[in-house]
């Protein structure tokens, strides 16, 4: 995580699982706070969220390594983590049964991995600003106040 603070790798998108949230996390509180005025006042608003249902347990392990590499992590931290998420495997037991062994492919131990994983998903929306809260996002909420507004999703 030094590294990443270091080099103001992480975007600023994110609330989650972060030093210093606070004065992000108003930002995001402010955005609340309009939608709720604008609603107030009989606007209507369009708002998209987003939940990474089990987020932790989806992230796949060579994409995480890759971005890992892309973000300039060192060769020894690299590896370490490599060591950490190859190779692994799980079995299951019940009433004293152990099941047989299976890959570990896509669960990762820990938020900052899964902070890294998602870090680029405000870069991928071109058509509004994202916010993050670790596995949940908000992709800025639009008012419409006229028709033109309504007919903004058909254009983009």
């Amino acid at each position: 995580m030094d590294h990443f603070d270091k080099h103001n790798i992480l975007t600023n998108a994110q609330h989650g699982f972060r030093k210093k949230t606070i004065i992000r996390t108003a930002t995001y509180n402010n955005n609340q706070r309009h939608c709720k005025k604008k609603l107030e006042k009989g606007s209507q608003v369009d708002i998209i969220l987003l939940h990474l249902a089990k987020a932790f347990d989806k992230v796949p392990h060579h994409h995480l390594l890759h971005k890992l590499e892309f973000y300039g992590l060192n060769h020894t931290a690299t590896k370490w983590m490599q060591s950490v998420l190859k190779n692994r495997m799980q079995s299951d037991i019940l009433k004293g049964a152990v099941s047989s062994p299976v890959p570990v492919l896509s669960c990762v131990p820990g938020q900052f991995l899964v902070l890294t994983y998602i870090n680029n998903m405000p870069e991928t929306s071109t058509s509004s600003e994202t916010k993050l809260f670790a596995d949940d996002s908000l992709l800025r909420f639009r008012t419409l106040n006229n028709q033109a507004d309504s007919n903004f999703c058909k254009k983009t």
